[in-house]
């Protein structure tokens, strides 16, 4: 217990310190995992089969399929498309497109990652906002806040989703049935309290700007298959729990289903567009999880808070 509690607590220390010394969470992360293993072995609480064990794969591989039909789906303009319609729909009214704009990214966010989300989305909004003379700040932060909103919404929106969800097997639908109204609440909490928080800058007058020119999609085909793709994606999320299929599963199928349904897509490209990184640093934290967990420091720090 002792030898697992200093290699997690190192471990954390050095994750949370990254903007300090400058090593990246992942290397650290790594490193975490290889001791834990390491020390294990010799102690006689862990070893590496065990370790592998320890690993969620189930959320490994979602991850890793969602951020792959992302990777596809970034390149045919289709997100650029919905940004700027959204602003031309908008005609200058401020509020409205923040409320819009906020919308888009909160829906998006119940089945992508929300970082991803944003990461599409924060450019374009910048883009939009210089074309407008206004500033972007009330559009960022509400597509910050309003992802986050958005993705604790479902099992698949944000990984700590998967993780909880994996880990105490709750599907799709329990997961939504409990965090839906609850996240509705926070939804409008969050734009109001944006709407009066900046309501200086969304009562400004914008610049006469027109967007119809600029949502052209440069692969209708693929974005079309896209969205085809993930329609039946959420309707096998929601009976993934009665076809006894693994989240997964339903990300593997859809992203089999949109490399055939879109045939001139290189795989290359995309999968080199998959974090890599981010899943390392989650395998190797499961590692370290699973080290601590089996020198049963996890059930005597429980036995501690039980009264």
């Amino acid at each position: 217990m002792m030898w697992s509690g200093i290699i997690l607590t190192i471990t954390f220390i050095g994750i949370f310190t990254e903007g300090i010394h400058g090593i990246h969470r992942t290397k650290i992360a790594m490193l975490g995992a290889g001791v834990m293993i390491m020390i294990g072995q010799v102690v006689g609480f862990y070893d590496s089969e065990l370790a592998k064990e320890a690993v969620d794969w189930n959320v490994v591989f979602l991850l890793g399929g969602m951020m792959t039909i992302v990777a596809i789906m970034i390149p045919t303009g289709g997100f650029q498309y919905l940004a700027y319609r959204i602003a031309d729909i908008c005609k200058g009214r401020l509020f409205f497109m923040m409320a819009m704009m906020g919308t888009l990214v909160t829906v998006l966010s119940l089945l992508l990652d929300n970082v991803t989300t944003v990461v599409i989305f924060g450019p374009l909004i910048i883009l939009i906002c210089q074309s407008l003379k206004i500033t972007p700040i009330p559009y960022l932060l509400a597509a910050a806040l309003l992802s986050d909103t958005g993705g604790v919404a479902t099992l698949v929106g944000d990984p700590p989703n998967l993780m909880i969800g994996s880990a105490a097997d709750i599907d799709f639908n329990t997961f939504v049935y409990h965090m839906g109204g609850l996240v509705f609440a926070a939804w409008i909490v969050v734009l109001g309290f944006l709407k009066v928080l900046f309501r200086k800058e969304l009562a400004e007058t914008p610049a006469d700007e027109d967007f119809s020119n600029r949502d052209t999609i440069v692969d209708p085909k693929t974005w079309k298959a896209s969205l085809w793709v993930l329609a039946g994606m959420v309707v096998l999320f929601i009976l993934h729990g009665k076809l006894h299929w693994e989240a997964w599963f339903v990300a593997a199928i859809g992203l089999t289903a949109l490399i055939f349904f879109a045939p001139k897509i290189e795989l290359e490209e995309p999968f080199a567009e998959v974090e890599l990184s981010l899943l390392m640093f989650f395998i190797s934290l499961f590692i370290i999880v699973g080290g601590v967990e089996h020198s049963q420091f996890l059930e005597y720090i429980g036995q501690g808070v039980l009264p």
